[in-house]
C-alpha cells in the first residue's frame, strides 16, 4: 500500500537534506572559537597575575634591603656616597632570589632643636642631643634597586626591575653633617 502525498511534499524533503548538518557544524564552529578565546583570556589572565606577582616580590626585596641598611647608622658614617649589594631570598629556599644594590646618599640637614624648641630627653633623638653645641637633624634618601638574580629558580621574575626610596633622618653633630652631607 503506498502513502499518498501531497503534491510538492517529496520535494521539500529533498531540499532539506542536509541543512541540519550544515547548521550543526556553524554551532560547533561558534563552539570551538569560543573555547580557544576562552583559553586565550586564562592564559594572559595568568601572565598579568604572573607579573604583579614578581613585582610584588621585588618591591618587597627592595623595601628589605632598604631596612637592613637602615637598621644600622653604618650607612651616615660611611664616606659618601654609600653603597652596598644585598641579597634576599624571598621564598626561603636557600637560593637568593633578588639582587639588590642600595645607595643612600644625604640630601640637607638643619640645626636641631629648632630656635624655641625645647629638647624632650624622654625622647632618644633629643637624648643624643644633650651635651652636643651643635646637633643637626640630617635627611637621607636611601634608594634600593631589586634585580633578579641570576641564580635564581623562578623564571617568572625575569625582567623585573624595582626601585624603591625610602626617607630617614640621623641626627648627628654639625662636623659630621658638614661632612657626610655634601
Amino acid at each position: 500500500m503506498s502513502v499518498l502525498r501531497p503534491p510538492g511534499a517529496r520535494c521539500a524533503v529533498r531540499r532539506q537534506r542536509g541543512a541540519a548538518l550544515f547548521v550543526a557544524l556553524i554551532i560547533l564552529g561558534l563552539m570551538t572559537l569560543l573555547a580557544v578565546s576562552a583559553f586565550n583570556i586564562g592564559s594572559v589572565n595568568l601572565k598579568i597575575v604572573s607579573n604583579v606577582q614578581a613585582r610584588q616580590e621585588a618591591t618587597a626585596a627592595a623595601d628589605q634591603a632598604a631596612q637592613q641598611v637602615l637598621s644600622s647608622s653604618t650607612f651616615a658614617f660611611s664616606p659618601p656616597p654609600y653603597t652596598t649589594t644585598v641579597n634576599v631570598d624571598v621564598n626561603h629556599d636557600g637560593t637568593d632570589d633578588y639582587t639588590v644594590a642600595v645607595a643612600a646618599g644625604c640630601l640637607t640637614y638643619r640645626a636641631y632643636p629648632a630656635p624655641g624648641q625645647v629638647l624632650d630627653l624622654t625622647n632618644p633623638v633629643d637624648f643624643k642631643c644633650q651635651g652636643l653645641a651643635a646637633c643637626n637633624l640630617t635627611l637621607w634618601d636611601v634608594q634600593s634597586h631589586a634585580t633578579p638574580a641570576t641564580a635564581s629558580v623562578f623564571h617568572g621574575n625575569v625582567g623585573t626591575d624595582v626601585t624603591v626610596h625610602q626617607g630617614a633622618t640621623v641626627v648627628m653633630s654639625l662636623d659630621d653633617a658638614a661632612t657626610y652631607c655634601r
